[in-house]
């Protein structure tokens, strides 16, 4: 069947909430249910896609926003099938990428008919041509990435076979998106998630995914492997099942030739699942250098979660993705998380932002982020509130700073906000310390996250915590000498603080 695709121009909308120079807003682009499903930055103007409704009609479609670095909206545009199929964008990062000549290319799905899209567009979102990919052997042709390469594009993704066993595949299109090869990456008996895809050079790519060996016991693994542009392999590597790196998400290569991935590791099973958030740096010959867990035992719902890692400004990397914040008699709020972690992976600081508004029901995804060529860290998701999906992005500086949030010195480090509201004084001793410290707080039903700081602001651990025992100890003895400080978080309006000093005889 041959598609034609209806192009609608909507006009500036303004965004929800008031703008500021950093900013956390959630925008109305004029489009019922309207969010981002993934944004790209490119000289320093924000692009947004995603999927809605135009008014006045139940056909879903696939929008493009384009944004300043202020968060203006420029401009929008919405694609629709004129035969009436509905059309969404899955799943999260890497559904858009700039081209060459200034336009853009990004992977849109139909709701029927078992079909992807390759839209190229002009920098101006006017369609050049569509590539469509049918699949008439399997049952799930939608779950589709894209990023750039020599003479052509990669798209990695997920596909079912007709039993619903999930695997993996890459695919090189060229400049048309005509197929150059295909791999697919079946394990029988077994699902094969693709994880991440990143080109190592020009002629070499590295991909990774999460196979898993038994979904009721939740066992699984991780690969990892590289190709050449022809398709070939040229190295490949399995974890251990249920071993310390877990499952791998996305990765990032490192100067050294190596790769730095986000996983989710296996605490314990019995008598209830739960997973720790992992970073681990791995070798360019599949050597694992370390193993550190981010934040964790929790469950796998609500773990702390990375779904892109990038590099900062000054070559550190950035995690981006979910966690959440415990509140008082209610569901814990999911929020953006950002976490900044050194090549070493040692945590430099970690902020979590919730939505700019109070909802009944509030819900926020994050997925996809940049950097502008200030430096600054753009991110963007999705944000429920009112029973409505809005566009959600929000503006760090360079260091992570969101100045409704947090107080930031002209330097890579942090300095605690003691000024939040709903703030109380812990009860600290002894301090000075030399050891172990105890922390004495209000006894609660609920559990807390305590978080500790050196002067410089950065975070060098956390910990849960059970705040029906009225008090915890840390250890202090790895720390120098010096000032630290210390957050209880209960909810994004209550938490405590203190300042401890380390002192050595």
């Amino acid at each position: 069947m041959k598609y034609i695709f209806l192009v609608l121009l909507s006009a500036y909308v303004p965004f929800l909430w008031a703008q500021t120079p950093w900013f956390n807003n959630l925008y109305d682009l004029g489009y019922p249910g309207n969010s981002f499903n993934d944004i790209l930055i490119s000289n320093d103007t924000i692009v947004g896609i995603g999927y809605a409704y135009p008014e006045n009609s139940t056909q879903q479609g696939v929008f493009l926003a384009k944004l300043d670095t202020n968060g203006t909206v420029i401009q929008t545009k919405m694609f629709l099938d004129t035969s009436g199929i509905g059309m969404f964008v899955y799943g999260q990062v890497n559904k858009i990428v700039r081209t060459e000549d200034g336009g853009y290319v990004f992977i849109a799905s139909s709701l029927e008919n078992n079909q992807a899209f390759l839209y190229k567009t002009d920098s101006q979102f006017n369609v050049e041509f569509i590539k469509t990919y049918k699949d008439s052997v399997y049952i799930s042709n939608f779950a589709y990435s894209i990023i750039n390469a020599p003479n052509g594009y990669l798209l990695y993704g997920i596909n079912q076979k007709v039993n619903y066993d999930v695997f993996g595949f890459i695919r090189y299109v060229d400049m048309q998106g005509n197929p150059i090869w295909e791999k697919k990456y079946f394990y029988d008996g077994k699902d094969n998630y693709m994880g991440d895809l990143k080109l190592i050079n020009d002629s070499t790519m590295v991909f990774s995914s999460t196979v898993i060996v038994d979904n009721d016991n939740k066992d699984f693994f991780s690969t990892i492997g590289t190709l050449n542009l022809n398709g070939n392999q040229l190295s490949y590597w399995e974890s251990e099942i249920d071993g310390e790196i877990g499952g791998i998400g996305p990765i990032i290569t490192t100067p050294d030739g190596g790769f730095l991935a986000f996983s989710t590791s296996v605490f314990k099973k019995i008598p209830f699942y739960l997973v720790n958030a992992t970073y681990s740096k791995i070798t360019s010959n599949f050597q694992v250098e370390w193993v550190k867990n981010w934040h964790g035992p929790t469950s796998i719902e609500r773990q702390k979660s990375a779904i892109k890692l990038m590099y900062n400004y000054n070559g550190d990397i950035l995690g981006i993705g979910k966690c959440f914040i415990p509140v008082p008699n209610a569901p814990p709020i999911p929020t953006a998380n950002i976490l900044k972690i050194s090549l070493s992976g040692d945590s430099l600081w970690n902020r979590a932002i919730p939505l700019p508004a109070s909802f009944d029901f509030p819900y926020g995804e994050i997925n996809g982020g940049g950097l502008l060529s200030s430096g600054s860290i753009i991110i963007g998701g999705e944000g429920l509130g009112d029973g409505h999906y809005y566009p959600w992005l929000i503006k760090l500086t360079k260091e992570g700073c969101l100045d409704t949030l947090f107080a930031c010195t002209p330097t890579s480090s942090i300095e605690i906000d003691t000024s939040t509201r709903g703030e109380e004084t812990l009860l600290i001793y002894p301090n000075p310390a030399s050891n172990r410290a105890t922390i004495q707080f209000p006894e609660s039903n609920h559990r807390g996250v305590l978080r500790f700081f050196n002067a410089l602001g950065q975070e060098l651990f956390e910990k849960n915590i059970l705040l029906q025992s009225g008090a915890t100890d840390i250890d202090v003895a790895p720390y120098p000498p010096g000032l630290y400080h210390i957050i209880i978080e209960l909810g994004y309006n209550e938490r405590w603080t203190g300042r401890l000093v380390v002192a050595r005889e």
